[in-house]
């Protein structure tokens, strides 16, 4: 009986340690290829060919309605794409304002991957 009282306690103790995993900051251009959740903490303007470049699946970007801004139209201010042109999956994005690209935001292939609540001009 004690045991399982401890191992009750201690799943509960990992359970609560889980919640507190925060996502990774984001404040300049960068390439994502590690798997999770990355949040936008600033405005970026840049002359990038791409500001963020998602190369692996199971990702979720918030950008908290910052934007991405390109002085040059260049290619994507984000773009999800394998390197080795392997199928992405589960890329979620949101609350990101894109302006100046001539891709806002490209999916190259990628599926099962969404965005939200963003604005593109």
């Amino acid at each position: 009986m004690k045991m399982m009282k401890k191992l009750i306690i201690l799943i509960g103790f990992l359970l609560v340690l889980a919640g507190f995993v925060s996502a990774e900051d984001i404040f300049d251009c960068q390439i994502i290829d590690e798997s999770g959740d990355y949040t936008l903490r600033r405005d970026i303007n840049t002359d990038e060919s791409r500001c963020i470049e998602i190369q692996t699946s199971d990702v979720f970007l918030n950008c908290g309605g910052h934007s991405i801004h390109s002085n040059s139209e260049r290619l994507a201010g984000i773009l999800a794409r394998d390197p080795n042109y392997n199928m992405l999956a589960n890329i979620r994005i949101q609350g990101c304002s894109i302006s100046g690209w001539n891709n806002g935001i490209k999916f190259d292939e990628v599926e099962d991957s969404t965005i939200s609540h963003s604005s593109f001009f």
